[in-house]
């Protein structure tokens, strides 16, 4: 491995807080209000005219912030700066110009002619002086010693924002790689999916074929038996035909499945058409039974909604995970009978009397907290114990409804179950025929189900 070689005359006290300082990301950045706020603070104590915060590497200067004086960002330093970092705590100065050390030093013979000065070194928590919090003024004076003690805590300050701003950095550049990472595994899976989906719909395609080919040839056996055969031959062939309808709808309802996961991953987020919203909620009410089965009942119930202009996989996508999430909120366990009591998750549609589509997605969960309820949508907020995920889910379907022009908003409670409602604008191609009422459907999934069209229609 090749090491940097050091600039000739760069010493280690130099490299160490070069290293700091890149650590900070902090050379070059922008001012800032927290530390313009520590500068005037800084001013007023010591009941300075000018304070400035600077960094320095070794090479030069930056001005971070200042207080009562203009001073380009790149300004040239001055030798009170380059003693203070030095120091161990404040460099006093009442009077610079009587100070051989200073008293040719461009700050005290020209501009901003720097007479009283007192400089606070800015310290790492590793012991790394990287800069100056300093304050100064035209006339000589002399401070107390308060004084001095003010100012080195301004300077802790200083540096704890400095660590906080460093921090937040550090933990931002995690998150995108962390959602980068994500991305690519929910792509990836996609793609997994794709493929699965098409290599079970070639040999299914056989399966059904044959299977409706033999029930035919055994229907047309039964019908043209001659009036001599045994009742019991009759029987073989009811239990045959019954079998391979049996057959034909468990291949139907894989069909379907593979349906629904071709659409689930499906990459054209450029392609919006006039999208069935109950199609997009089948297809995700198909994946998501095998995490609603353990712990509700599902309860369907549809009213007319005219179709949205959207991407089906994306919409989809939306209710799959607010459909888990529903899931998730509810404890594992034997899923509820049907009836008034138990847990379950209800899915309804409706148009509302602006003419847009209304989905809600309500369980009988935990709830959610009321100081946690205006975050549900943030980026990487999560009440899940560690490992339960990343907290990404939510922020997606936010980031769906509003790409759609739509509105999703949260009603919730501790120990009163959760309910999401997202609104979405009617679709804008005047072909476009409503979505039917498919009435109101109880149905309690047992793992592996297929989607389970409504039963009789409650009146």
């Amino acid at each position: 491995m090749t090491e940097t070689a050091s600039p000739p005359g760069t010493s280690e006290a130099d490299r160490r807080r070069a290293a700091a300082l890149e650590r900070y990301a902090i050379l070059g950045s922008p001012a800032e209000p927290a530390f313009d706020r520590l500068c005037q603070a800084a001013a007023k104590l010591l009941r300075t005219p000018s304070a400035v915060v600077v960094f320095a590497d070794g090479a030069g200067g930056w001005y971070k912030s200042c207080c009562g004086f203009r001073q380009p960002q790149t300004g040239g330093g001055t030798t009170l700066f380059e003693a203070t970092i030095d120091q161990d705590g404040v460099l006093l100065l009442e009077d610079a110009a009587s100070d051989s050390r200073f008293r040719n030093d461009g700050w005290v013979r020209g501009a901003p002619g720097v007479r009283f000065f007192a400089g606070a070194p800015l310290r790492t928590p590793e012991g790394v002086n990287v800069g100056t919090l300093a304050v100064f003024d035209s006339q000589p004076r002399a401070p107390s010693e308060m004084d001095c003690e003010a100012l080195l805590t301004l300077a802790a300050v200083v540096m704890d924002e400095a660590e906080l701003r460093a921090g937040a950095g550090h933990r931002e550049s995690g998150r995108a790689e962390t959602s980068s990472a994500q991305e690519e595994r929910l792509a990836s899976l996609g793609t997994l999916a794709a493929g699965v989906a098409h290599e079970i719909n070639n040999p299914l395609t056989y399966v059904l074929a044959n299977v409706g080919f033999v029930a035919d040839r055994l229907d047309r056996m039964g019908r043209s038996l001659p009036s001599g055969v045994t009742l019991k031959w009759a029987d073989e062939l009811g239990e045959l035909g019954a079998a391979l309808a049996e057959a034909h709808e468990g291949a139907l309802r894989v069909r379907r499945i593979v349906r629904d996961l071709r659409i689930l991953s499906q990459n054209d987020e450029e392609k919006s058409v006039a999208v069935d919203l109950h199609r997009a909620l089948e297809s995700a009410i198909t994946v998501a039974l095998n995490e609603i089965g353990p712990r509700a009942r599902l309860v369907r119930q549809f009213g007319p909604v005219p179709p949205v202009d959207a991407n089906e996989a994306r919409l989809a996508q939306l209710f799959l995970n607010l459909l888990v999430n529903a899931a998730q909120a509810i404890r594992s366990g034997a899923p509820a009978a049907s009836g008034s009591n138990g847990n379950e998750i209800r899915v309804s549609t409706e148009t509302d009397a602006a003419g847009r589509a209304v989905v809600r997605v309500q369980d009988t969960g935990s709830g959610i907290a009321g100081d946690a309820i205006g975050r549900v949508f943030d980026p990487f907020f999560t009440t899940k114990p560690l490992g339960g995920g990343l907290g990404l889910g939510l922020f997606v379907c936010h980031g769906i409804v509003k790409a759609l022009g739509g509105d999703i908003g949260v009603d919730s409670a501790p120990g009163q179950g959760t309910t999401f409602r997202v609104t979405l604008p009617a679709s804008e191609h005047a072909a476009a025929e409503p979505c039917a009422d498919d009435g109101t459907s109880e149905h309690t999934p047992t793992p592996g189900d297929g989607p389970s069209r409504p039963v009789s229609p409650t009146k």
